[in-house]
């Protein structure tokens, strides 16, 4: 009883310590399945594998709860998984210590929220958490003082999450018709309509039920669906999600609710839908997740539901997560670029400020995941490379979060080779992993602490070239510019460089550089191919001339694009097909670019050889292109890519015209 009343009241920790004292005390299977439940609320997955299974075993049926132990393995992938690189998760301002929950977008850059938190106009305290009851507040986006939404709609018990149709003319909230106890029964969904300036008197939706708890309102984008949750009996579990259609009948404009799938209802709890676009999402408890409630999505596919995604970490924790907003979704391609922005709710104990409170979250691309290949594979590769002339192998501190670099350098150490006799670079930004705030970015404790875990990783003295793989907008060109010389003062790098650094940045590294009398980058990692070139052919163009700058290109095939590979069909085992590559995917295969592809490999065909040899002969036939970094992940593959140097001959003036009739896209030089 004690533990129960502790979970209701949302301490998982006091609930979990009663569980298991009932569990020691003889109070059988049930406790432990909830201490089981319990642990895993507070992230001991682990430990709360062990407890699944004990009490699968207790009930004489061991594989009782393999759904929950393989949502525990799953949740400790996606921790492991989690790229901090992508995702920037921040409390937002506008918290109290009280509950604040389930943000909506309003006008002029304002949102509204839920909150308990004691306002002016204060109202009698919830028995069951002593706050005063729910009300509805309007901040600005970053403003840090709620006040009450509007006066009129203000009432004596609870008012709580909002939802906006037709450029905020009518608005949607649920209201509690009477003291509440705290399984929140009498909660009723309420419409209002705004007309200069001030909203109708609200009135209950009428197909709402006596006695049935109705919650969370979302409109769809067109303000034609309506989208709520409920505990009606009639449901699958607690509380399930439903919608409902307008009607064009004025007396009686809402149709009958509908029961949302099975496959997104469950006999556990699904609340909190919101909308953005096509795309639903909601929360649920009874769904495969890290705890509480997860945040989850899904959409419309030939009339039905599609399965339901779990959003992972971080947006999801092992606490209640719920009532996610999308500010923008953007279809970026570079990496660093904002891909989407929004706020969400938590209850997460770190960094939280009250109880449930309202987080920022910021999607960024990430950097591409290598794929993965094994020890015997990664020195032959290099074996091949070696033997075939290539005498510079890249690396970086976030490939594989370090490993690549420790592949890498037990093969150099394993092989022997003079060390005259190749030159080994990594790059600096990303981390290898760390999440903490020094173990990334271009300071100057984390340039050469990046520097030595690199060198220890590469079994090397020294490295020949170190790139700083983006640039740091939050550290001093001059901090970054000393580190490096410090580096090279030192005898631990030869040369320094940077990778996607725009013109202004490596103009401003050399400035600060002249005026201490210290060294400037020397080389640039940039991207460049047939279909990315105007960073490489037009923005440095008088960096190559005014520094000497050396360019070291990347991504000569765009991901494999360049190949025949995608002509006719999606080959499952490639770069494209890695989860979490889907935003690559969609910026880089498009009809318009497969129909170029298709053009360029015939006139490779035409002039006897193929189309990724001649993709990489074209990008040394820039005079400004220093080095073609190859990847590959099969030895027939690199050798027959080094072979590419062989097709430059045969891109004559008349063949290079045709190529460039067939992109259509060549950079336009300024008139300057």
């Amino acid at each position: 009883m004690l533990g129960e009343s502790w979970r209701l009241k949302g301490n998982d920790e006091k609930a979990s310590k009663w569980y298991q004292m009932a569990y020691d005390n003889a109070y059988g299977p049930e406790a432990l399945r909830a201490y089981a439940f319990g642990l895993k609320k507070m992230g001991l997955y682990e430990e709360a594998k062990v407890k699944f299974k004990d009490t699968g075993i207790e009930i004489g049926s061991p594989y009782e709860y393999r759904k929950e132990i393989t949502a525990c393995v799953m949740s400790q992938s996606w921790l492991k998984e989690m790229d901090k690189n992508e995702w920037q998760i921040t409390l937002a301002p506008f918290n109290s210590p009280q509950n604040d929950f389930s943000p909506v977008l309003f006008e002029d850059n304002h949102f509204l929220l839920t909150s308990d938190r004691l306002m002016s106009t204060a109202k009698a305290a919830y028995k069951w958490t002593g706050n005063p009851y729910f009300d509805i507040l309007m901040v600005a986006e970053e403003g840090a003082s709620p006040q009450v939404f509007d006066a009129s709609l203000h009432s004596e018990y609870n008012d709580a999450t909002p939802t906006f149709a037709k450029d905020f003319g009518e608005m949607c909230f649920v209201r509690s018709t009477g003291a509440l106890k705290y399984d929140d029964k009498y909660n009723k969904i309420y419409f209002c309509e705004r007309k200069d300036n001030h909203w109708s008197n609200p009135k209950a939706l009428s197909f709402q039920k006596e006695k049935v708890n109705y919650v969370a309102p979302a409109f769809s984008a067109d303000g034609k669906v309506l989208y709520f949750a409920s505990n009606d009996s009639e449901g699958w579990g607690g509380y399930d999600i439903y919608f409902v259609e307008r009607k064009e009948d004025l007396e009686n404009p809402w149709g009958e609710p509908k029961l949302l799938s099975r496959n997104i209802n469950t006999l556990g709890n699904e609340s909190f839908p919101t909308v953005h676009g096509d795309t639903l999402y909601f929360a649920s408890d009874g769904l495969p997740g890290m705890g509480g409630f997860d945040i989850f999505k899904t959409w419309r596919v030939d009339n039905a539901w599609a399965p339901p995604q779990n959003l992972k970490a971080p947006l999801n924790s092992s606490y209640d997560d719920f009532g996610i907003i999308y500010k923008q979704k953007v279809a970026a391609s570079k990496i660093g670029d904002l891909l989407s922005e929004g706020y969400f709710t938590s209850n997460r104990q770190e960094g939280g400020k009250g109880g449930d409170d309202i987080y920022r979250f910021v999607q960024k691309v990430p950097p591409p995941k290598p794929i993965p290949i094994g020890d015997n594979t990664a020195e032959d590769l290099m074996i091949t490379a070696y033997e075939g002339g290539v005498n510079f192998f890249d690396n970086a501190e976030i490939y594989s979060k370090g490993e690549s670099e420790r592949v890498m350098g037990n093969i150099l150490h394993k092989l022997n080779w003079e060390r005259s006799s190749y030159l080994v670079s990594s790059k600096v930004f990303f981390g290898d992993g760390g999440r903490l705030p020094n173990q990334t970015g271009l300071s100057r404790k984390h340039v050469v602490e990046g520097c030595h875990a690199a060198m220890k990783r590469l079994r090397v003295d020294y490295l020949d070239l170190y790139f700083c793989h983006r640039p740091d907008k939050s550290t001093p060109m001059e901090e970054t510019v000393w580190a490096m010389n410090h580096l090279i003062q030192q005898g631990k790098v030869l040369y320094w460089g940077t990778s996607e650094w725009s013109a202004q940045e490596i103009m401003e590294a050399h400035v600060v550089a002249r005026e201490n009398r210290l060294i400037g980058p020397v080389m640039e990692q940039p991207q460049y191919n047939m279909f990315w070139r105007d960073k490489v052919e037009v923005e440095y163009h008088k960096i190559y001339s005014t520094y000497g700058l050396g360019t070291t290109i990347w991504s000569p095939l765009l991901s494999g694009v360049i190949t025949d590979k995608y002509l006719d069909k999606f080959p499952k085992d490639t770069r494209l097909s890695l989860e979490g590559l889907e935003w690559l995917r969609e910026r880089s295969i498009s009809p318009e670019t497969l129909e170029k592809v298709r053009a360029l490999n015939d006139l490779a065909l035409s002039l006897g050889t193929n189309l990724p040899k001649m993709a990489i002969a074209w990008c040394t036939k820039n005079p400004n292109v220093s080095t073609v970094i190859l990847g590959a992940s099969k030895v027939s593959q690199l050798k027959e890519t080094l072979t590419a140097l062989d097709v430059a001959p045969l891109l004559t003036p008349e063949v290079m015209q045709q190529i460039e009739g067939i992109l259509g896209n060549k950079p336009a030089m300024p008139p300057f």
